[in-house]
């Protein structure tokens, strides 16, 4: 029961690197074609660090996800679709990124990944518990089940009223409740947010003098 268990958290905290690492790849490959269409004058990937690409990466992600649930219903193919395009973003703009951020990613502690994964460890173990509102098993989980089955479908309220409060994040969640994770998808995207939050705070508190070593001295 342990090593089961153990081993689910390793698998989530994989699974949320996996689709970190995407959402990193289309912020390249967004920010990059603004920069080669000269949308974006004077730029220098070295003031963007890795969380920016993060946020910037998932909203797009989210904004992606949307649009296509218009037409399509969030299935397999369009999380295939989704990763290739994260993929493209590391192939196209990857590199130069990187070598930009080398000197200022060493900056980071070693101490600060360390609490980043042990916070991910136990976010990933209370991610394994059953969810506890009622409020998803009465519409949200159904929501998100819709939205892998069928496009957006208008006027959806007027069969419940409960399904026009809907859950924004829903086709944001059926991209990744795929594969082994088909029926969990729950338990992997707003956990995710969370890790992102928590390496937010250390990559503040570094830039902030935490971690560093202190001398007091007495007059």
């Amino acid at each position: 029961m342990i090593l089961t268990t153990v081993a689910a958290m390793f698998a989530l905290c994989f699974t949320w690197l996996v689709f970190a690492m995407v959402f990193v790849g289309i912020a390249l490959l967004l920010i990059g074609l603004l920069v080669k269409l000269k949308v974006i004058d004077g730029f220098t990937w070295q003031v963007v660090p890795g969380r920016a690409l993060f946020w910037v990466g998932f909203a797009g992600t989210f904004a992606l996800t949307q649009w296509a649930h218009l037409v399509l219903s969030i299935n397999g193919v369009v999380t295939v679709a989704v990763i290739a395009v994260g993929l493209a973003g590391w192939v196209v703009f990857g590199k130069v990124w990187l070598s930009s951020q080398h000197k200022v990613s060493r900056r980071m502690r070693f101490w600060g990944f360390g609490l980043l994964a042990v916070f991910a460890l136990y976010v990933a173990n209370q991610s394994l518990l059953p969810a506890l509102s009622t409020d998803s098993y009465l519409y949200h989980f159904q929501m998100i089940r819709l939205a892998e089955q069928f496009p957006q479908i208008l006027g959806i309220a007027n069969v419940h009223y409960r399904f026009g409060h809907g859950i924004g994040l829903g086709p944001a969640i059926a991209l990744v409740d795929v594969g082994p994770w088909q029926g969990l998808g729950h338990h992997l995207l707003a956990p995710l947010l969370l890790v992102g939050l928590a390496y937010e705070a250390l990559s503040r508190g570094r830039s902030h003098g935490w971690g560093r070593s202190a001398v007091v001295t007495s007059g």
